[in-house]
């Protein structure tokens, strides 16, 4: 378990809150492939990260919500502009029906060190991160998985129509490990996630775009229409992940080009998760490299869900004899992308990708190292410095 001295730090918070008090880490996740596979029932290779939101709650003599980051606070039955960041909290409040005179009489501060908008889950971390502060605050006694669900559909309260890959991994992140989540009933598998002498690199584009006006619905929705259209011949198959490899060209015959190229994407994407679950098992970072790749590929010319930014970067990587991977993390057009370099050529891989980027984009690139972390937890009081 973690303390909660660099949360205090960064904030100037009181260390020592009176009364009773809460202190929730609720981490980012990365996915290092299976992109776009959750709702469509497929398979997906996710991971907590050392990045997160943090959040103190105290009690009070009312409910509000304080944004450390934004320096901005929602406060019970006070007339103000309506914060854009409330949606993920009003969502999950809706969920376990604590509105209007049953809000809980607490204040909730929260801020991240996860950059938003880099495709890490940002909003997820707070969905899930404030389910759980609620959870254990007040003692409602919920199980992680009914906590989970709460979670998700607070958080499509905000319009946003996705799978469980990132609540699954926020609450059952594991240190060193990720999660090869089965998406047909949801279970999954730790894995480790490390090649001998190399480092995962996350490279942020700083490219943003709003979630429910993305791409990520409509693509949605398209699967779903695949789905619609395939079911009336093969009325057994319910999602994607159902349709048998020997059907698959009787099953193109009933799709127009769009559909083809979705589907397409989808089942290649499926059995390159399978493939890169080998080549960790048997340490071919080379194999990695060239799965990760053609995911991109598929995202790019298959899904069209990538971006200039995104594929600068790709393209460098690929020509770099320093990198292995580069593949790219984020359900809609921008995000993050993810190298695999070689601990030794860490720092001068940084510094030469950065200068690329900026001289492309205009843009200076975030950059760190991926560290996979454990999943939500509580905090221990810490001692500010």
């Amino acid at each position: 378990m973690q303390d909660s001295s660099s949360f205090i730090n960064l904030y100037r918070l009181n260390p020592r809150p009176q009364g009773k008090w809460l202190y929730v880490r609720s981490p980012g996740r990365i996915n290092l492939i299976g992109e776009h596979t959750d709702y469509n029932r497929g398979l997906c290779f996710p991971a907590a990260i050392d990045k997160a939101v943090y959040f103190l709650a105290e009690e009070d003599t009312k409910f509000s919500i304080h944004a450390l980051d934004r320096n901005q606070i929602f406060i019970q039955n006070q007339r103000s502009v309506i914060p854009d960041w409330l949606v993920y909290f009003d969502g999950v409040l809706k969920e376990l029906n604590l509105i209007n005179d049953k809000l809980p009489k607490i204040k909730v501060s929260f801020g991240a060190d996860l950059p938003s908008g880099a495709g890490l889950s940002s909003s997820s971390a707070i969905s899930c991160g404030f389910a759980f502060v609620l959870n254990e605050f007040l003692d409602l006694k919920i199980n992680k998985s009914d906590l989970m669900h709460i979670a998700i559909r607070g958080e499509r309260h905000s319009g946003l129509e996705g799978g469980m890959m990132d609540q699954i991994s926020i609450f059952n992140g594991r240190k060193d490990q990720a999660l090869l989540i089965d998406c047909q009933d949801w279970t999954f598998k730790y894995k480790d996630v490390q090649f001998k002498d190399y480092q995962w690199l996350v490279v942020d584009t700083k490219v943003h775009h709003t979630l429910v006006d993305s791409e990520h619905n409509s693509r949605s929705r398209a699967c779903r229409s695949i789905v619609s259209k395939i079911s009336l011949h093969y009325p057994t198959w319910s999602s994607i992940r159902d349709i048998e490899n020997d059907c698959l060209q009787a099953c193109y015959s009933l799709l127009d080009d769009i559909e083809k190229r979705l589907l397409q994407y989808v089942v290649e994407e499926n059995q390159r998760v399978l493939e890169f679950d080998s080549a960790l098992l048997g340490q071919d970072p080379e194999a990695a490299g060239q799965l990760l790749l053609a995911g991109h590929a598929g995202l790019k010319d298959l899904y069209c869900v990538s971006c200039a930014e995104l594929d600068y970067l790709v393209s460098f990587a690929k020509t770099d004899p320093r990198a292995n991977v580069c593949s790219y993390d984020g359900r809609w057009i921008w995000g993050s992308t993810l190298h695999l370099v070689r601990r030794d050529d860490i720092r001068s891989y940084t510094e030469d990708i950065s200068d690329f980027y900026k001289k492309a984009t205009g843009m200076e690139p975030r950059i760190f190292e991926l560290i996979v972390s454990n999943g939500l937890e509580t905090l221990e009081m810490g001692q500010s410095v």
